[in-house]
């Protein structure tokens, strides 16, 4: 195992040597040997890591990152001492998080390069063509990107910020989504398919059940029969949109009070309640705000077949529910080995299922 994640950084690493051959952001300086250590999920140059630290001890301001700087240096320490060090040539100073080895750079100026494996190029392109597209809001700015040849990257602006909180910030982040992301939602046009093709209604109650199986929680019974009833959706109509795929407080930063929304590369059309799923599971009082806007504006669009919202917003959980399973790779987090990723696949459940029951009980009523 450690010999395979450390052949893969040293191919990730190598790709990056190539990358910023072709990258003319970076300023022309003589090459330096640069050491990097694994420190759990990321990858740290030596050096950054020893100022951080140095700074910390001083109580200096700590310039770097984001992420970084709100570990703890009691935790950082001891990777100074852990083995084992990779070696890079290196233009600038770099920070990598990950797997796909995103590096932020302080030189010439802030900015974040993303390299890809050639086989996900595509997602480059999406990308920063959507980006293109998201006029009225606010994405990082984008530098150089290229989906061709064999290193495929993305270089952006890097945006100072934090990510929301979903609960002290949920007003801010419903006003986002409700306000500019929304216009661009209308801009590029809703559509519309039945529940029947946008859904897979069988195969989505045949996995929550295996799901709830070795879940203890509570009236699971009763949601699983309340289910059902969602088979008299199947002639009615799913709103879909031209959407961000992965939209969550974690792609997003909040910089003077607007948010800046990241990470473009899964934009896809999908069914609106799907692309929002996120949001109002995470955000406290968000589900009745999307709700009443899908009544306001989409009910009698094209015709007053749409499902309910409930309706919609309970297809979108079992979707949810189907993505985490294909997250941790199990049908409940008594399967996931690590303790962990199963703590924060029962929490992800737990959340999940208590949206989808409050659904079912309105829509069933």
């Amino acid at each position: 195992m450690k010999r395979r994640v450390a052949d893969e950084l040293s191919r990730g690493l190598a790709r990056l040597a190539a990358a910023e051959q072709e990258i003319p952001l970076l300023v022309d300086r003589p090459t330096r040997e640069a050491h990097f250590r694994r420190l759990g999920a990321w990858l740290v140059e030596e050096r950054l890591l020893a100022s951080l630290l140095r700074s910390r001890a001083q109580n200096r301001p700590v310039a770097a990152p984001p992420r970084l700087v709100d570990m703890g240096a009691a935790f950082l320490l001891p990777a100074l001492a852990l083995p084992p060090r990779w070696r890079a040539r290196c233009r600038a100073q770099a920070l990598f998080i990950k797997t796909h080895l995103r590096a932020f750079y302080g030189e010439p100026e802030p900015f974040t390069l993303k390299l890809v494996a050639p086989e996900a190029r595509d997602a480059v392109a999406r990308d920063a063509q959507a980006r293109q597209g998201a006029v009225g809001l606010d994405t990082p700015r984008l530098l150089a990107h290229r989906s061709d040849g064999p290193y495929p990257y993305l270089c952006e602006e890097l945006v100072a910020g934090h990510h929301p909180d979903p609960v002290q910030d949920a007003d801010a982040v419903m006003a986002f989504v409700l306000g500019g992301l929304w216009d661009r939602y209308r801009t590029n046009g809703f559509s519309w398919q039945t529940c029947a093709e946008s859904h897979d209604l069988g195969a989505l109650i045949s996995n929550f059940s295996k799901m709830t199986e070795a879940f203890a929680w509570p009236d699971k019974e009763l949601l699983r029969g309340q289910l059902s009833s969602l088979d008299d959706e199947a002639s009615k109509l799913v709103p879909w949109c031209l959407g961000h795929g992965d939209l969550s407080v974690g792609n997003m930063l909040m910089r003077d009070d607007r948010i800046v929304l990241l990470d473009w590369e899964r934009t896809r059309r999908l069914p609106l309640l799907v692309e929002l799923a996120k949001i109002v599971v995470t955000c406290p009082g968000a589900w009745a705000a999307v709700a009443a806007r899908v009544r306001d504006e989409l009910t009698n669009t094209p015709s007053p077949g749409m499902a309910s919202p409930e309706a919609l917003g309970a297809l979108a959980s079992l979707e949810r529910l189907a993505a985490l399973r294909t997250r941790f790779s199990a049908a409940s987090p008594g399967a996931v080995a690590s303790g962990t990723e199963a703590r924060r696949f029962e929490r992800r459940l737990s959340a999940e299922l208590d949206h989808l029951a409050k659904l079912m009980a309105t829509y069933s009523t």
